[in-house]
């Protein structure tokens, strides 16, 4: 069994300190008085991708923030930080630090490299709360083109630039920063369209766009796409090279106890997936994963209810939360994490009388908070959204079919919708959320003569739509696309075996792919994507004497 959650944010990285909403305002310093990263020369956080749109970068062991446009010719960038729901004004607290002074002496020079790269620039606000600039408010390109310190081929912002460090040297953890990076709108009103995100436009585009904050630690190793594995009470971690696993033990959970439970997620803020390990007695024990060595499972907290846990950001503080159901009553409780602890509280009931499947996280409202979904008997989909401190549950839509539902943003809207399929007839339905409701929509057919198994979601193709996989009874591996009218479905390749079938970007190309074990001699295959077909080259090995029961997809 795989329990492979999907998390929409992005994801790739998140550390500890002062809280939200503790940063006074703080007086600008001149970039000479920081032991800080300069501006000028862009260097992709190691272990990451190449980006497919406009991706920032935000480093906090060294406050350096970079921006690679992916060649698009960025006219207005903005990156926000506030902890609050108000507006930015040049009094708004915030982290930022870069020269004072006026908008040139915020610009490179050629022997001096400063925030913003070499040319001219216009709308820089210079305030604790904000990285902004246009490059002009006609449509004039204005950056120099070469030098060392240009970011442009043609007098826009196409190149990838570093900013230098905006912000002290460990000031802020990798939580908060993920948290309180917030896009902006043309109203300015400071919690825009989503957390994690900056705002930007491109010449000759209408209208505002954006893009990921991806935010690292550089001060160990950088997460990768990894393995979690268990065999019995031991805890291993497997990452990925890019040609191969290395295997190293996490950790061993106690001997003797009676374990009814198992999840993953970051339930410390680093970053990195832990492992979240109940009791029959319901305890819950927290396996954190370090950057390197071992690790000692720890009591988190202790909740006698056991049904549908589920692992999502409930409160959007960057931290994974539990959300389980007391099959009793119907309550359902979330244990919200503090980074080191569980804090146990009622979030909601679901009728007790009624039998419930296809319960799953995901951020259905796109609010930044993820919601839980589930199927009722009598065919409704009931989706619990999340306020921070409680769920509202209504009725989204009625369908009575549910074979392996699967949460994804299958057109790309920023907000998760559900696949579902009709065991009878093999057409796939996509539950399309409009933030209050679904609407089914059919989206393909596989083949209802065949059986099916390791169906799971990701992004094959690299177009930002979430894909379907599944592999067939005869062993071929097939692969769902999502377009904006439906799937095209296709083989992507054939192999036969099955054991823990595990989605990521194992080798850092952009593309999810498939790590897949041969239980009779402990072999992992990767099924590697190029966007319409897979290649299975051998990737490494779990011992076979070993009885491994579970495995999950991570970053560690």
């Amino acid at each position: 069994m795989v329990e492979n959650r999907r998390s929409k944010r992005s994801h790739e990285e998140r550390g500890r300190g002062r809280r939200p909403g503790t940063l006074a305002a703080e007086r600008l310093e001149a970039r000479a008085m920081l032991a800080t990263v300069s501006a000028g020369a862009f260097t992709r956080p190691a272990g990451l991708p190449p980006a497919t749109e406009p991706t920032a970068y935000f480093d906090v062991t060294t406050g350096e923030l970079e921006l690679d446009p992916v060649g698009l010719n960025l006219s207005l960038f903005n990156f926000t930080y506030n902890t609050t729901a108000t507006n930015i004004t040049g009094a708004s607290p915030g982290p930022f630090r870069y020269p004072l002074g006026t908008v040139q002496q915020a610009v490179s020079t050629a022997d001096q490299a400063r925030t913003l790269p070499a040319g001219g620039w216009s709308l820089v606000t210079t305030f604790p709360a904000r990285v902004a600039g246009a490059i002009t408010l006609t449509n004039t390109a204005t950056l120099a083109t070469s030098g060392p310190n240009s970011a442009s081929t043609n007098g826009w912002f196409n190149k990838p630039w570093s900013f230098g460090s905006v912000v002290d040297p460990q000031a802020l953890t990798v939580a908060e920063a993920r948290r309180n990076f917030v896009s902006i709108t043309s109203t300015d009103a400071g919690l825009g369209p989503g957390r994690g995100l900056f705002h930007y436009t491109v010449h000759g585009a209408v209208g505002n766009k954006y893009g990921p904050v991806i935010v690292v630690a550089s001060g160990g190793q950088a997460p990768t796409p990894s393995i979690v594995g268990m065999a019995g009470d031991e805890i291993l971690v497997s990452r990925t090279t890019g040609s191969g696993l290395t295997n190293s033990e996490v950790g061993t959970l106690p001997a003797g106890v009676t374990w009814v439970n198992h999840v993953s997620g970051d339930f410390n803020g680093d970053g990195r997936t832990d492992l979240a390990s109940q009791t029959d007695a319901g305890g819950w024990w927290v396996t954190t994963t370090p950057a390197s060595g071992p690790a000692s499972p720890r009591l988190w907290a202790t909740l006698s209810a056991f049904q549908f846990p589920t692992v999502g950001d409930f409160d959007a503080d960057g931290r994974d939360d539990i959300a389980i159901r007391n099959e009793a009553n119907g309550s359902w409780r979330v244990l919200t994490s503090t980074g080191s602890e569980f804090t146990s509280s009622r979030f909601g009931r679901w009728n007790a009388e009624l039998t419930w499947s296809n319960v799953l996280a995901g951020d259905f409202n796109n609010d930044g908070r993820d919601d839980v979904v589930g199927q009722r008997s009598d065919g409704a989909w009931v989706v619990a959204a999340s306020t921070g401190t409680s769920f509202t549950s209504t009725v989204w839509t009625f369908l009575s079919i549910g074979q392996f539902g699967t949460v994804g943003d299958f057109n790309a809207d920023g907000r998760d919708d559900v696949a579902v399929r009709n065991a009878s007839n093999g057409s796939w339905r996509v539950l399309s959320s409009s933030g209050t409701g679904f609407t089914p929509l059919k989206f393909g057919s596989w083949d209802a003569a065949s059986s099916w198994g390791n169906v799971r979601a990701g992004d094959f193709n690299g177009d930002g739509r979430t894909d379907l996989l599944g592999q067939r009874a005869d062993g071929t591996w097939f692969v769902s696309t999502s377009g904006a009218s439906g799937f095209t479905t296709a083989g992507w390749t054939v192999l036969a075996i099955g054991q823990f079938a595990t989605v990521g970007d194992f080798n850092a190309d952009g593309l999810d792919d498939v790590a897949v074990r041969n239980p009779a001699n402990g072999a992992w295959r990767l099924l590697s994507g190029n966007g319409t077909s897979f290649t299975a080259t051998k990737l490494g090995d779990w011992p076979s004497a070993k009885a491994w029961s579970r495995a999950f997809a991570a970053r560690a």
